[in-house]
Order: C-alpha cells, then structure tokens, then sequence
C-alpha cells in the first residue's frame, strides 16, 4: 500500500502499527501552535478592547503543548507495549532520535528563534519545548522496563506534587541553584526562565501519558476507536466540570467582592488559574489536558469512519503534518520570524484582513511542506547514527533495557522499524 493510505486495515491498524489517530492529533497540534506563535498583534493597530478579546480566544492555543507532550508519551507507551521481535533495535531508535532533538534540533531551534546572529549563544543557552520532550522519551525509556501503568501514574502525580512545591516553596540564593530550579522546576520569581518547559512537571505529565498509551495498546480495530471514544468521552467530562468550576469561581469573586477575598485569590491564582502556563499550573493542565486528550480520543474514534472519503484525505494529511512535525515545527519559526519581518513589517498597510489571509497561507504552505517532507521521508536524516554505531558495537545496545511485554499479541513478521517522528515506529514493508 502506498505510503500514507489509510484505507482498508491502515484505518484500524494492529496492535504492532503506529495509530494514524496520534499522528493526525499532533499535526493538529502543530497548526494550533503555528497559530499561537503567528505575531497577531502586528496587524490588530490601536483597539485595545479587540486585543483583548483576541487575545482571550487565542488562549486556547495553550492546548498545543499539552498535545504534542501526550501524544508523544502515548506513542511511546502504545509501541512499547506490546512485543516485538526487534525491541531492542526500537528503543536504540527511539534513544538515537531523542539524542538527535536534544542536540543537533537544539542548535537547531537556537537559529530560527536568535533575533540577530550575535544573539545565537543566548539563543543557544535557553531550553525549548523539543529538549524537553527529548529528556522526557529518554527518561521514559529508562523507567518503562521497570514499572507497570499504574506506577508510572503515581509515579507522575508524586512527581507533579513534587515539583510544583519545590518551585512554589524553594527560594535558592546561589546562581547554580537558581540555575538548577529553572531548568527543573521553572521560572524565578522576577518569571526569567532559561528552560522554557521545565523538565521535572513535564516529565510527570509524560510518565502518566505512556501509561495511557499502554492501555490503549491492549486493544485493535474496533476496540481501539471504541476506546478512543471512552479516552475522549471521560476528557470531555473532566473539562466541562473544570471550566464549570472556574466560571463559577470567576462569578463568586465579583459577586463577593472584597479586599480580603481578591488577596486570597491573588495568593491561590497560580493553582486555579487554567494559563498559568510557565510552570504548568495544575489547572492549567486539568483544562488543557484534557482538550488534549479529548482530541486525541476524538481522532481515534473517529477512525472508524472509513466510509467518508474527505475524512480520510483530512486524516492522511494530518497525519502527514504529525510524523513531520519537528521539521515543520522549524519551518514555522522561519516563517513568522525573519520572513514575516522582510514581507509584512517592512510594508506601510498592514490590517487585520491582511494579517489573517497571512496566517492561512502560512497554515496551508505548512501543511503543503508536510507532504513533501513525508514523500521524501525527511525524517530519515533526524538521527546522530546511534543505531549504525549499535550495529557496529552490538555491546552498546545491551545497556539499554528492554521492556518486558505484559500481554499476549501476535507479531506479524512483516513488521519493520520506521523511524519517522520523535515516537516513531513500525509500518509494513509495503509502506514507503
């Protein structure tokens, strides 16, 4: 089957195959955060009232890292779940694509984000959302052979509690501890922050996701977009509670106004304000979240719908925008960063109109360059040659465990490694 058809048993994939569902949910993600990253404000002028209900609507852009963090985990947990005869050589891949977006995508994005060449080493010092994601599978691999779904759920709540007190509470004086808590934990008290996505709640959030993952690895066919509805039909409940209990939060604050109720508020904000993105708050990630999971439960359930012809050309492109999403994700940075800069800011007539027929042909020059990354397999060049080092020196691979397989599903032989996103994994030989 050609490469990116999704007809027949590509829709209901087995156990042993990427879900296209997760593919397409983190191309979705990838266009909410070209969104979040469009510079709006260029084109809005002098009306604050429009700004700031635009800006209000933009926040739900915040769902993008939330989706592109359980997404990946997912991917992870769902191919990690089940048995393979060439487990080992999976995880060398997986170690060799996070080592590849720690390093060489690191510098990457330290070029696409300087704002003049001089800048590059300060550029180059910060952490961004694809570093952390790389820790994340690293530490994920290393955890996986050792703990049960459950566990790594616990494991990530301790460690959210953990982490969220250690910023809240710790005050470190020294500049290698303040250095250490912004990497870890999140930004200071001034909100300078060097690593942009602190590792340690980030990392619980990505432990409690592959379990998820490993769950939905359990079932096949129409049991996986049966399960999809379920993923997405508990999401959809948790945020419609959450954003209930904020409204109601909201109303009885201006309904009982009060000096000492607004210090109050102002003291608990960070723990039940849904933006507190930078570290992520808790309700922050009880909202977003679950939008996020709601989504990704939504495309798996969806699935099912062979029989709509648009909506399988929508899922292939989609899920084309998601395997190639670390490239596009740099692409975009170009895009509104030094060519918005030379085609828009430079012209004398810039309007709304104008700034949002930018934004659609930036969002379909992406989705177009998504194609052609996936045609040519761009992703194939994402690696710093740790598997080809492994073939050489089989002993290196022997430190990376494997983990053990917790339920029966038959292999099919044809199954081979395709490394073409941060997750990657199997196709059939007849996939390109």
């Amino acid at each position: 089957m050609a490469q990116g058809t999704i007809k027949g048993d590509r829709a209901f994939p087995r156990s042993t195959e990427r879900i296209i569902a997760l593919d397409a949910a983190r191309g979705i993600a990838l266009l909410v955060a070209c969104i979040a990253h469009f510079p709006v404000m260029q084109f809005l002028g002098e009306h604050p009232q429009k700004n700031m209900l635009l800006l209000d609507l933009l926040q739900i852009t915040k769902l993008a890292t939330p989706t592109f963090i359980f997404v990946s985990s997912m991917v992870l947990g769902y191919l990690c779940g089940v048995p393979r005869k060439d487990g080992q050589q999976f995880r060398v891949r997986l170690f060799d694509r996070a080592i590849f977006l720690a390093t060489v995508g690191h510098c990457l994005m330290a070029i696409t984000l300087m704002k003049a060449p001089q800048n590059f080493l300060t550029a180059l010092s910060r952490g961004y959302v694809t570093d952390t994601i790389a820790y994340c599978v690293i530490g994920s691999l290393l955890v996986l052979p050792y703990t049960k779904p459950l566990m790594r759920v616990q494991m990530g709540i301790g460690l959210y509690v953990i982490s969220w007190a250690g910023w809240t509470l710790w005050h470190p004086d020294s500049s290698g501890l303040m250095l250490s808590k912004g990497i870890l934990l999140g930004p200071d008290e001034m909100g300078d922050d060097i690593f942009g996505f602190p590792l340690l709640p980030w990392f619980a959030v990505y432990l409690s996701g592959t379990s998820i993952g490993e769950w939905l690895s359990r079932f096949d066919g129409e049991a996986l977009a049966l399960a999809g509805k379920n993923l997405a039909k508990h999401s959809g409940v948790v945020l419609f509670v959450a954003v209930m209990m904020y409204g109601a939060l909201q109303v009885f604050i201006k309904v009982h106004h009060s000096a000492g109720l607004l210090e109050l508020y102002s003291r608990i904000r960070v723990l039940v304000s849904p933006t507190i993105k930078y570290p992520p708050g808790p309700y922050y990630l009880l909202v977003f979240g679950s939008m996020a999971l709601l989504l990704i439960g939504s495309a798996l359930w969806k699935m099912r719908e062979t029989h709509n012809e648009r909506w399988l050309r929508c899922l292939q492109i989609l899920e084309q925008v998601g395997r190639n999403s670390f490239p596009l994700f740099i692409i975009h940075f170009l895009i509104y960063g030094p060519l918005f800069v030379l085609v828009v800011t430079r012209t004398q007539a810039m309007t709304p109109a104008r700034g949002v027929l930018f934004l659609l042909l930036s969002l379909l020059g992406i989705i177009a360059l998504g194609v052609l990354c996936n045609r040519f397999r761009v992703n194939r060049f994402l690696t710093v040659g740790l598997f080809a080092i492994t073939k050489q020196w089989p002993i290196l691979s022997r430190s990376i465990p494997i983990t053990p397989t917790r339920h029966p599903i038959v292999l099919n032989s044809e199954i081979q490694i395709d490394c073409s996103s941060a997750a990657s994994g199997p196709k059939s030989d007849k996939a390109a």
